[in-house]
This record gives C-alpha cells, structure tokens and sequence, in this order.
C-alpha cells in the first residue's frame, strides 16, 4: 500500500510484513517497468515467500516440525515461530505462524520515549501440486495483522488555558493476499517451445491503520 501522513507525527508506512515468512529479498536498481509496471521506474525490492521444499529437502523425512524463538533488548520484544510442512506424492503443503510481542524501543536521548505496546500475527499457508516434473501449481496464503497502544507523554502539555493530558493513540494495521500460480519448466533445456513459462492470478486487501486517540481531560 502507499504511505499516507495524518499530519504531525502519525505517518503511516508500508510494513506489513514479517522476516519470519520470507526466504529471500531481491534488490534490484534501476528501472524495471518492463516486467514490474510504472511503479518500477526506481528499481523494485522484492519478497519472495518461503516454500514446503525449502524445509523437505533438508530431511530424509516426509514431514519437517520446527519451533524458533527469540528475544530483542532492545525494545524487550518476544517472539515465537511454529513452521510445519509436509508432503505426500505430488502434494505438499507449509503453515508458518509467527507472533511478536514487545515496546518502544530504547533511546539514548534526555527525552524518554513514548511507552507503547504492541502485537503482531503473520501465518503463511503453501499448498504445492506437482503433476509432472516440468509443472508446478502452488496456491498460498499471506495474512498479517499488527496492534499497538501508546501513551503520546511527547504531545502532552498545558499552556494557558490550553491543557492536554493522558493523551494516548491506538492503532490496528491488517494486510490479507491469496494468489494462484502456475510454472513450467522444462526437465531438459530447449525441449519444449519455451525456458521457463510462468503465471499468477492474485488479490491482496490492505487495510489501513485504524487510529484512535483518547483525551479524557483536554
């Protein structure tokens, strides 16, 4: 989605995304209308999503389980993941599911941040069919959602008669994407009427922050 600004400080970005899902993020510069339309006229970055076979090939079994978490001082942040895949003759499937918990994060500065608490939720879910070895038909789906709570202690102030006191803002982000592609890819190079013939049909719905702010005593 594009970034807007509600004015003053809320301005409101485009992450809606989690490390936890990605395997890969390609950085290209330069322009790339070509292949990624008008917006590429920059250089494009791209993300590319993990796969049931970036986990099967790495076991002699036909299932992976595997749990990660971790822990970032710097704005006391937790973290856990839960990634399951697994394959049965020409189908496999992959769920991801990431959660975050965590604060402001620190600063050295004289004044203190702003305290804030949020939360977010990403899952992943791949079904792949291979029906021959040259085809591959992969559907997916894509879903994060993110929460926060703040305390703006930076906006409050009394001067005059003006006062603004417990002042506090919330805020509730949600991006949600299905996309269906197919790809062939011949099992010996120039044997078929083309190298690589891919194709993708895909919604993606953005919802834009939810922003609330309360002031009991203004």
């Amino acid at each position: 989605p594009d970034q807007f600004s509600l004015g003053g400080s809320e301005v409101i970005g485009r992450d809606y995304l989690d490390p936890e899902v990605f395997k890969r993020v390609e950085i290209l510069h330069g322009s790339a209308s070509a292949l990624y339309g008008s917006d590429a006229l920059g250089g494009v970055v791209s993300f590319a999503t993990k796969s049931p076979d970036d986990f099967l090939a790495r076991t002699d079994r036909s299932y992976h389980l595997g749990y990660k978490t971790a822990w970032l001082s710097v704005n006391e942040s937790l973290s856990h993941t839960a990634t399951v895949a697994a394959e049965a003759g020409p189908l496999s499937a992959l769920a991801v599911y990431t959660r975050r918990d965590g604060r402001e994060t620190e600063n050295n500065g004289a004044v203190a941040p702003n305290p804030e608490d949020w939360s977010s939720a990403a899952i992943l879910t791949k079904l792949v069919w291979k029906p021959a070895a040259a085809h591959r038909v992969e559907f997916a789906l894509d879903w994060i959602a993110r929460d926060s709570e703040a305390d703006l202690n930076n906006r409050e102030l009394t001067a005059g008669t003006a006062t603004t006191a417990d002042l506090r803002t919330a805020s509730e982000t949600e991006r949600f994407r299905l996309s269906l592609a197919y790809a062939f890819r011949p099992v010996v190079a120039g044997s078929a009427w083309c190298d690589v013939f891919e194709a993708r049909a895909y919604t993606q719905e953005n919802n834009l922050p939810v922003i609330g702010c309360c002031c009991p005593a203004c």
